[in-house]
């Protein structure tokens, strides 16, 4: 019998993928990240056309294309990837948090 756990992490926006780089440092545990919509970013995704997800449901953006976040920078980090080292402000456009998730991800070995 084997000791490896599978886990599933819902959502690869900024909490899915913190929690998958915490979780994936334990070789113990086989991890699967579901995402709904067509790329990682989860909420921070946004679009102004309706897409399809892999079942044909209507996805639509839950923030709007001015969108900024509200909670200081800090507060969002991302062990190890602190905003300053990207030259990110406190006060991030959802562009800015997509592509530090994007950064983040790129430097990782996360397969999918």
């Amino acid at each position: 019998m084997s000791d490896i756990k599978r886990i599933g992490i819902i959502g690869a926006g900024l909490h899915g993928i913190s929690a998958l780089r915490r979780l994936s440092q334990n070789e113990n545990f086989k991890i699967k990240c579901f995402e709904r919509n067509f790329d990682l970013g989860g909420t921070w995704l946004y679009t102004d056309q309706i897409k399809e997800d892999i079942y044909g449901r209507p996805i639509t953006s839950a923030i709007y294309h001015n969108l900024r976040t509200v909670t200081p920078g800090p507060l969002n980090e991302i062990d190890d990837y602190p905003l300053d080292k990207y030259g990110l402000p406190c006060f991030m456009t959802h562009q800015q948090v997509l592509q530090y998730l994007n950064w983040i991800v790129d430097d990782s070995d996360y397969e999918n």
